[in-house]
């Protein structure tokens, strides 16, 4: 079942009194831009950072309302830290279809809205610093949408700890349909020819939450990393048996004072590293492998479910439709809250985090059918003159036969001029 939402979408994307803001293009040539920093730099509150494919440097954006969008999800990476920090209240901030090969995210000291959207972190950035896919301090409003978070593995000739998916710290939190893995511990070896050797590391949590952090999950994934291996046995300088592999890290590790609830989300422990090898020659005998990590350590309250899943694009050029596929019960009516601003209110009897708001208006998408699969879609029109991006908060709202209501996943859709 398709519809088209005309009239309703046209209405609100053509009321004059809504923000918007410029576009600045990022590009490797051609474009007024060719590295990231520089177009954050030019940027005012409300414009849109467009980044075509290509490698980047990371960046730092620090108390600026913008949203820095891949024109190709997936086709944009940056290869060195990201760093949001200082968003005041009122401010938001997008960044949606990034992929981090060489690189990873931290946010801290911010009040305003933070919004992580088909995102993919996978590698550390640099010995000593915490390789954490996503590290959150201080942040009162963060949502994580249908992304993958992965830790770093452990590395160097020291190796330091592996990081987690995701660490949140004293922070509000709210992650849907993703994706979060630890990094792998390193394994056990010796240094030079005199004796001298580092054990094994544990493997990292896919999430790790401590302070204050309140962190809701649905649709997601927890995986810890495995442990590292043993050190092998040797017979020199001297006899010395295999070492023991290093545990798994725990699926999703909360630590006191920090609340976590999950609905329709796997925790999963790392696996434990393998003992290090026997050196039979001399009798030096095998290590013992390391424990599986816990699926999760602290207290984590589950709730009933299920769910509700939106998903769809990250960006539209005006005058096209966007394609929304919603998932539910069949019976469902599904709505979808549509609205400029953005907060963070968990709500525990709606069964997520209000994302979309406070100001929203609610557009009926259709009921659910019996495949419990809706297709839908929403036409924007022209952005108007002078406008060159808009950028909405959505979110799916759901009610059952029985008129219970819940929320479902989050978006956000930034509406591009068609001359980009």
């Amino acid at each position: 079942m398709r519809h088209s939402l005309l009239a309703a979408w046209c209405g609100l994307v053509l009321t004059p009194s809504l923000a918007f803001g410029d576009v600045l293009v990022v590009a490797p040539t051609g474009a007024p831009f060719s590295d990231v920093q520089t177009a954050i730099n030019a940027a005012v509150d409300g414009d849109t950072i467009l980044i075509k494919p290509g490698s980047y440097a990371g960046f730092t954006l620090d108390g600026k309302s913008l949203s820095i969008v891949s024109d190709v999800v997936g086709g944009a990476s940056l290869l060195s830290l990201s760093i949001v920090q200082n968003i005041g209240v009122g401010q938001r901030v997008t960044i949606s279809g990034l992929i981090y090969p060489a690189g990873a995210m931290y946010c801290n000291s911010s009040a305003g809205s933070l919004r992580f959207e088909a995102v993919e972190t996978s590698f550390p950035v640099m010995p000593g610093f915490p390789d954490d896919g996503l590290w959150v301090v201080g942040c009162s409003d963060v949502a994580v949408l249908r992304s993958k978070l992965i830790g770093g593995p452990s590395f160097g000739a020291f190796p330091s700890n592996p990081g987690h998916g995701l660490r949140g710290d004293n922070s509000q939190l709210a992650v849907y349909d993703s994706i979060l893995r630890g990094g792998k511990g390193s394994d056990g070896a010796y240094m030079g020819t005199g004796g001298s050797s580092y054990p094994a590391l544990a493997g990292a949590s896919g999430a790790w939450i401590s302070g204050s952090t309140s962190l809701l999950a649905s649709g997601c994934s927890f995986e810890g990393g495995p442990g590292g291996n043993g050190r092998p046995g040797t017979c020199f300088p001297g006899t010395i048996s295999g070492g023991a592999g290093a545990p798994g890290g725990a699926g999703l590790n909360v630590q006191a004072g920090a609340q976590a609830y999950l609905l329709d989300s796997t925790t999963t422990g790392g696996t434990g590293g393998n003992g290090g090898s026997a050196a039979p020659s001399c009798g030096a005998p095998a290590g013992p492998s390391g424990s599986a990590g816990p699926s999760t350590a602290g207290a984590v309250a589950l709730l009933p479910g299920p769910r509700g899943v939106l998903r769809c694009a990250t960006h539209v050029r005006e005058q096209n439709s966007l394609a929304l596929t919603i998932e539910g019960q069949p019976g469902d009516s599904a709505w979808l809250r549509v609205g400029l601003s953005a907060q963070w209110v968990l709500d525990l009897p709606f069964k997520g985090v209000q994302l979309a708001g406070p100001a929203t208006r609610r557009m009926f998408l259709g009921s659910i059918p019996t495949s419990g699969v809706l297709n839908t879609n929403v036409f924007y029109g022209d952005l108007g003159p002078g406008i060159e991006s808009r950028t909405w908060h959505v979110q799916l709202f759901l009610r059952d036969s029985g008129g219970n209501p819940r929320y479902g996943s989050a978006a956000v859709i930034v509406v591009l001029d068609s001359a980009f």
